[in-house]
């Protein structure tokens, strides 16, 4: 009987630790020790959003109102307003450069729309002659902005200079031409308006007679300068029997 009772109490003591183990498993280590865990279900909320924050739209950026839950912080956005658009002038501002129109929003009147250089047409106000100063005005084709500039005094040539009469060659500068003489009805002096050109055969060049007064028109005469190549002969040998003359043309400083 001892025996018998002895395998029954043990057999009664696994099968406690068996169900206390399973309904471990179920239950959770909460429940071990001592502390209930609330379900999924029971963790939720509703959420509870105050009038929320109104953010203003820009000039970069869309407005809205934007909401967030007192009790968990999660945030949404709603009534969503466009981003802003500037307002511009109808009428033109202008400098001495370009015309452009204006931005009429507070903070952004440097902001200009359609900003481009102004293209002039000119108009005599009264030609000049050779006693006295003229007068233009210059206006914009797109806005109302205008400026006056003098016409200088009508000045004639009595005279023109002379070219030395030496030997030129192609590929010099013009500076190499000299000139004496040359006359106009005013003070001044003449000179080669692009001294740095390079000669050609029969080429065509600018004199320029410069008034000593800038009240007096400057006036231009045109030269032809005749320049020839330099001629190279070049002898060669032709394998010892006979010489082969060649000519050759090259400009005044070129490389051979």
């Amino acid at each position: 009987m001892k025996k018998s009772s002895c395998i029954t109490l043990l057999f009664s003591i696994l099968l406690i630790l068996f169900i206390f183990t399973s309904c471990s498993f179920f239950v959770g280590e909460g429940n071990l020790n001592g502390n209930e865990t609330e379900p999924e279900s029971a963790t939720l909320h509703e959420h509870s959003y105050g009038e929320g924050v109104v953010i203003p739209p820009s000039y970069e950026a869309d407005g809205y109102t934007e909401y967030t839950c007192e009790g968990c912080g999660e945030t949404y956005r709603d009534n969503i307003t466009q981003t802003l658009t500037h307002s511009f002038s109808d009428k033109m501002s202008f400098d001495e450069t370009s015309h452009w129109y204006a931005c009429l929003d507070e903070g952004f009147e440097d902001l200009r729309l359609s900003e481009e250089e102004h293209v002039f047409e000119e108009e005599i106000i009264k030609d000049s002659t050779a006693d006295e100063v003229g007068s233009a005005r210059h206006t914009c084709f797109d806005c109302s902005y205008s400026y006056e500039t003098v016409i200088p005094r009508k000045t004639h040539l009595i005279s023109s200079p002379t070219v030395n009469s030496m030997t030129y060659y192609v590929g010099q500068t013009l500076s190499f031409v000299g000139f004496s003489g040359g006359e106009a009805s005013v003070e001044g002096s003449f000179a080669w308006k692009n001294p740095d050109a390079l000669l050609t055969e029969n080429g065509e060049y600018e004199m320029v007679f410069t008034p000593t007064d800038p009240d007096d028109a400057p006036i231009s005469v045109m030269f032809t300068v005749q320049a020839k190549w330099l001629t190279l002969k070049v002898i060669t040998d032709n394998n010892g029997t006979s010489n082969v003359k060649n000519t050759l043309n090259v400009s005044y400083g070129q490389t051979l």
